[in-house]
Order: C-alpha cells, then structure tokens, then sequence
C-alpha cells in the first residue's frame, strides 16, 4: 500500500486496473507484478527503475496500440 501511496505511476498503474478489474483482482495483479520484480532485482542486484516497471509486462489480452 505504501507503494500506491508514493508512487505516481504505480498509481495511475493500479487505477488502470482496478477499473478494469475491480479493486481486489487490481490489487493482486499489482502485489504479484511487484513480487517478480523484487524477485528478478535480487537475484541480478540491481537497482529499480520505477518507469520501467510500470511499463513492462501489461495484462495478457491487453494490446498496446499500433502507431
């Protein structure tokens, strides 16, 4: 929760999904997304990049738009 609190783009990340999830499924989308990325920073030692995170991996079915 401190994450949605802080973080801007991890905000607007959970707002996107929770409108198209509903709050619960939002928030264990974004614990899950946040559970691979703690686990693949360990494991490498590195440091985050939030606007990465919240970019990468969108929800399956979901399609970026073709410019």
């Amino acid at each position: 929760m401190l994450f949605l609190c802080q973080s801007q783009p991890g905000k607007a990340y959970f707002l996107k999904r929770e409108h198209k999830h509903g709050k619960a499924k939002a928030l264990t989308v974004l614990a899950h997304k946040l559970g691979r990325a703690v686990y693949y920073l360990l494991t490498r030692e590195q440091a985050v990049d939030l606007q990465r995170f919240v970019a990468a991996y969108p929800l399956r079915g979901e399609r970026e738009p073709i410019v």
